[in-house]
C-alpha cells in the first residue's frame, strides 16, 4: 500500500554562505568520447553554497541543512517547459482520460525543483542540491550582499522513501512571522 504524500514547510534562518563563480575551457572538448561538433566551447556557472539551521516546525529546530546551488545557461530549457510539454506520450499518441463525462489530458508533472534533498545520518545533515536559472541565482547572491539575517523559507514533498523541494525562498523576513 502506498503512502500519501506528506507536504512540509520548513523555516531556516542562514547562519553562513560561500560562493564560486567559474568560467573554462569545456572539459568535454578533450574527450573524443564525449565532444562531438555542437560541442560548446566554454562553459560558466555558479555555485553557492548556504548552510542554516532550522527554526520551525519545532519537532524539526536545529536540525542543520546544507544546500548546494548550481546555475548554468545549459538548465535555461528545463525552466522554459509549459504543463503542453508534460503531456504524456504513449506509442506516438497523447493520453487522455475520462472524468465525469470531461475528458482531460493526463500530464506528467515533476515532483519538485531540478535537485534532491536528502538525509545524511552522522553527522545529522539535510544536504540538499537545486539546480537554477543564473538570473536566480544571481539574485539570491544580490540579497545575501544587502541583509542579515537572512531566511530560508523551505517546501517539501515526501514520497515513497524520497523527498523533493517544491519551493525555496531565500528572504529577508522570518518565515515563523509571517
Amino acid at each position: 500500500m502506498q503512502r500519501q504524500p506528506e507536504y512540509s514547510s520548513l523555516s531556516i534562518i542562514l547562519e553562513k554562505y560561500t560562493l564560486a563563480v567559474n568560467a573554462r575551457i569545456n572539459s568535454e572538448i578533450k574527450d573524443e568520447r564525449q565532444r562531438d561538433s555542437a560541442t560548446k566551447l566554454y562553459e560558466w556557472g555558479t555555485h553557492l553554497e548556504l548552510y542554516g539551521r532550522c527554526t520551525y516546525p519545532e519537532e524539526c529546530c536545529d536540525e542543520l541543512y546544507h544546500f548546494s546551488i548550481y546555475s548554468s545557461p545549459n538548465q535555461e530549457y528545463e525552466f522554459s517547459k509549459t504543463l503542453k510539454d508534460c503531456h504524456v506520450m504513449e506509442k506516438w499518441e497523447k493520453v487522455y482520460r475520462t472524468v465525469k463525462g470531461t475528458v482531460e489530458p493526463v500530464y506528467n508533472i515533476p515532483d519538485g525543483l531540478p535537485g534532491f534533498i536528502q538525509l545524511q545520518r552522522r553527522p545529522k545533515l539535510w544536504q540538499c542540491y537545486l539546480f537554477l536559472l543564473p538570473q536566480t541565482v544571481t539574485n539570491m547572491i544580490t540579497l545575501l550582499s544587502h541583509h542579515r539575517p537572512n531566511y530560508i523559507d523551505l517546501h517539501c514533498l515526501h514520497r515513497e522513501r524520497r523527498y523533493y523541494i517544491v519551493g525555496f525562498t531565500l528572504q529577508t523576513s522570518n518565515p515563523d512571522e509571517e
